[in-house]
């Protein structure tokens, strides 16, 4: 039930976004729900966004917004940035795409798998979700094998295979085996295929291996666990992971879609740990639609026209030059010194709000690590797991609402479900200014708090 806090913050924000509100009611009766994405919408109503500039938004009755979102990840340089926009101006008097190859497709191409080490060879796609449905279909037919091992709650986009478990397992015992949960339309026979473990749990994905003898295709998983609010491996999680794989015959997807910002080779290079196959997307787009995946040459190759195991890989926009165009600038205006600083500039920001909340007496877990920061409600010392995250958002739904409709009237755009993501316009002084108006929205929050069991399972 919606709190009286809650209900005077929702007054407060109906009252300074009627234009979005009018604009809501217009657009619902011609969109379900008024928005293609289901991501961005949230009770009452969503803003309605006419433009961006370095890190802020503007709605349409002109309240200026903090864009903590960054469009999911996928806007390192914020909004309308200089070199991206003149590039792709550029770009545009040329054509925006031809059924031939290109050369900013060969730039961003060659650029990449100079930079990344697990990148000997790379295509590109238009999304996420197609990098991760073509690693894994290339993993398959390289190997012949069947079974696909997956984390219980990670997000590795929207084919089939990937949203087994894509819902979590909340019923599962801690240091148990999740069950499998469906998405409505994915055949129970293909879901059969697919094995969750649990993130962080080393020991989940041994025994699967073990069980499944000799039978198990790939593992695809994310480094940092993106979708339940940026979890980072345990230290040598991964390196198991690699053992693992390299033991039992199978190979190892590591999905940096979400994560290849925090250095230049991807969290993957940041461990030391080098997966068979790899797939981003986002901030390689320069936020234009954009996927890719690849690694090594000897599985790549089963895309090549001539090969036994030839794979069909096209699509119409498939390395279109406008993206590949973006997605180099971008990446040039990214090198590791700006990681860097972008990096510590989230460390700053992270250390102050979790500072705010202890002097304010708020229960809560920050995870991440760089420039993404979650936030998680709860008693327990620690946020490992998918199942860790979800059980505090399905216990407090009521705090995560406050807050985001509190950060709403202040000015703020983020997750609804504790999440910050951060872009290079960003400096000191916006992290210190946002510290400073959440210890407010801590504080007013307080009494909503004391309710929380002093233990959680």
């Amino acid at each position: 039930m919606p709190s009286r806090l809650y209900e005077e913050l929702k007054r407060e924000y109906i009252k300074k976004t009627p234009k979005s509100a009018a604009h809501y009611e217009a657009a619902r009766r011609v969109i379900p729900g008024g928005e293609s994405r289901v991501l961005v919408t949230y009770a009452p109503y969503a803003i309605t966004v006419t433009h961006g500039a370095g890190s802020k938004v503007f709605d349409l009755d002109g309240n200026a917004y903090v864009d903590y979102i960054n469009n999911y990840m996928s806007l390192i340089h914020g909004h309308a940035f200089g070199p991206v926009s003149d590039a792709l101006k550029s770009q545009l008097d040329k054509g925006t795409v031809y059924a031939a190859p290109t050369l900013p497709q060969y730039d961003l191409a060659k650029f990449l798998t100079d930079r990344v080490p697990a990148l000997e060879q790379i295509k590109f796609c238009n999304s996420g979700t197609e990098a991760v449905m073509y690693a894994i279909r290339a993993a398959r037919a390289y190997n012949r094998k069947k079974y696909v091992i997956r984390i219980d709650g990670g997000y590795n986009g929207a084919s089939d295979f990937a949203t087994v478990n894509m819902g979590i397992d909340m019923q599962r015992a801690p240091g148990g085996l999740p069950a499998r949960v469906l998405e409505p339309g994915v055949p129970e026979e293909l879901a059969q295929l697919v094995i969750p473990v649990a993130f962080n749990d080393s020991a989940q994905m041994e025994t699967i291996l073990k069980q499944y003898p000799g039978e198990v295709s790939v593992i695809v998983m994310e480094p940092m666990l993106g979708s339940a609010g940026f979890i980072l491996p345990k230290p040598g999680y991964l390196r198991a992971a690699r053992n693992l794989a390299d033991r039992h015959g199978a190979l190892l997807i590591f999905d940096e879609v979400v994560s290849y910002r925090l250095s230049e080779g991807g969290l993957a290079a940041q461990e030391g740990v080098e997966p068979d196959l790899m797939t981003l997307g986002k901030i390689i787009g320069g936020g234009l639609p954009v996927g890719a995946y690849g690694g090594r040459e000897d599985i790549m190759k089963c895309f090549l026209p001539a090969h036994s195991a030839m794979l069909s890989a096209s699509g119409t926009f498939s390395g279109n030059p406008m993206s590949m165009t973006a997605g180099a600038v971008a990446l040039h205006h990214y090198p590791q010194p700006e990681i860097d600083r972008l990096n510590r500039l989230g460390d700053r920001l992270r250390q102050g709000l979790r500072q705010a909340a202890e002097k304010a007496g708020i229960p809560v877990v920050f995870t991440g690590g760089g420039s993404f920061i979650g936030y998680h409600f709860t008693r327990k010392k620690q946020v490992e797991n998918a199942t860790d995250s979800m059980r505090t958002l399905a216990r407090h739904m009521s705090l995560y609402d406050c807050v985001h409709m509190a950060a709403l009237v202040k000015g703020y755009y983020l997750m609804k479900k504790g999440r910050f993501i951060l872009s290079t316009p960003m400096d000191e002084a916006l992290a210190d200014k946002t510290v400073a108006d959440f210890a407010e929205i801590f504080a007013l929050i307080k009494p909503l708090c004391d309710d929380l069991p002093e233990e959680e399972d």
